[in-house]
């Protein structure tokens, strides 16, 4: 089980005090959802409790008092407006009264109307259907009143109708989940070396959600393996893509998950089976899976080893060596690498070829599938990085409580968010394989020994 106060988060190191050495001469208010997923081995890594946590130690690092920062948590957006309007009101109060005053940065994070039918993808995800974009009036109004008292205004994840932000931090969407997820396969099994007479075999799998979200990853995907379809130099063996394929044919890759996480992993390993064959013909030869979440990725890996497939992602490179996996992640040994046979010197119709096991990637890094990475069914797990969303926001907060603009830091770029260009704030996505398992998790605490089935 992992939790937000286990460790430092991916990339980060104990603090103490303020990073620049100064202090901030202001406050910061962070609203929340509730954590909306039901906690066990299947929960992705980004989550609300585990985000407050860092954000407040992230804004201590950087200067701000920790008594100056409070924190809320709400299971609705009205709750969360509340909430909000309660703060502001106190704070008002509190600085009319007083011969001084602190500027106030609120940094808030939506609740989204309905995050239940896409919770696989982490409570960080951007939703952006429009029934579960943040929509509530009393949230709105409640930032407005902020904003008319002096206060700053950081939005996380969602945006809110009717307000603008100061910054808008986006940790994750599904359209950047899949395109990491396509970079990893492409670059893992080589396929910029593939040829047309010897195409490598993908399947894409995206748990159905809602539209919205399941059109924006398969539309991450594409804009990585499309180019790879057309040119002939990949193929599906299911014909669920083809040459003719376009980011409007989404529903060819999506199956029918149902409401649960055991429900996506059974139901994963169905559709993967309709698609491979029943292997009553020996295995279908495969060469990797964008399993787009760990749910997903767990059906695919349990019906992988029930087809037959044999082996490991340490038979394709750039590799670690799966008898050094273990030792390398203790610290007892390098992981080593080897080599992959050239993919233009033509394939093998071998019973062997096609039963070597694919590539899968997935989505999560939850504890569930840390060890299927350790023993290799699993390539790789993307994961929000953590440590630098909460850094990069607790910087912008001292920047705006000290009156300067979010903008100025290097990291935020703009962009349209409900029809107003506005600074944004999106950290990079993080990479999990065994090859840097230990450095990213382990090392600093995040996950032990024993969660990662060590």
């Amino acid at each position: 089980m992992l939790t937000a106060g286990c460790g430092y988060p991916i990339g980060s190191s104990p603090t103490t005090g303020s990073a620049s050495g100064s202090s901030v001469a202001g406050s910061v208010a962070v609203f929340t959802p509730s954590d909306s997923l039901v906690r066990g081995s299947d929960t992705p890594l980004g989550t609300w409790s585990r985000l407050r946590t860092e954000l407040k130690k992230a804004l201590v690092s950087v200067g701000f008092a920790s008594g100056s920062i409070a924190t809320t948590a709400s299971r609705t957006s009205d709750d969360q407006g509340k909430a909000v309007r309660d703060f502001v009101d106190e704070a008002s109060s509190k600085s009319s009264s007083s011969a001084s005053s602190t500027s106030t940065t609120l940094v808030v994070a939506p609740v989204p109307q309905d995050a239940t039918g896409d919770d696989s993808y982490g409570d960080l995800l951007t939703r952006t259907a429009a029934d579960d974009t943040a929509d509530s009036p009393i949230l709105a109004n409640a930032l407005t009143l902020a904003r008319r008292s002096g206060m700053h205004v950081v939005l996380m994840s969602n945006a809110v109708d009717g307000f603008t932000p100061d910054l808008f931090v986006q940790p994750s969407t599904a359209r950047r989940i899949g395109r990491q997820q396509a970079l990893k396969l492409v670059d893992k099994i080589e396929l910029a070396k593939a040829t047309v007479s010897n195409p490598r075999v993908i399947e894409v799998l995206i748990p159905r959600t809602n539209d919205a979200t399941d059109a924006d990853a398969f539309a991450g995907v594409w804009s990585v393996l499309g180019p790879y379809f057309r040119k002939g130099t990949a193929i599906s063996v299911s014909g669920t893509l083809s040459s003719a394929t376009t980011t409007a044919d989404w529903e060819s890759v999506v199956y029918d998950a149902g409401s649960s996480s055991s429900a996506v992993t059974k139901n994963a390993a169905k559709e993967l089976a309709s698609r491979l064959g029943d292997g009553d013909n020996g295995p279908t030869r495969i060469d990797g899976i964008v399993a787009m979440t760990d749910a997903t990725a767990s059906g695919v890996v349990n019906e992988l080893k029930t087809l037959g497939y044999t082996g490991s992602s340490a038979d394709v490179n750039p590799s670690i060596s799966i008898s050094g996996i273990v030792e390398g992640i203790t610290g007892r040994r390098d992981i080593t690498r080897s080599p992959v046979p050239d993919p233009t010197k033509g394939g093998s119709t071998s019973s062997a070829a096609n039963s070597r096991w694919p590539i899968v990637t997935s989505f999560g890094a939850s504890t569930g599938m840390l060890p299927r990475i350790v023993d290799g069914r699993l390539w790789t797990t993307v994961v929000e990085d953590i440590a630098t969303t909460t850094m990069q926001t607790a910087k912008a907060c001292a920047r705006l409580d000290a009156g300067e603009k979010a903008s100025g830091l290097a990291s935020v770029t703009t962009a349209i968010v409900k029809g107003h260009r506005i600074p944004v704030l999106r950290p990079d996505l993080l990479s999990v394989s065994a090859s840097n398992l230990k450095k990213t998790l382990i090392d600093p605490g995040y996950v032990s020994l024993a969660d990662a089935g060590l």
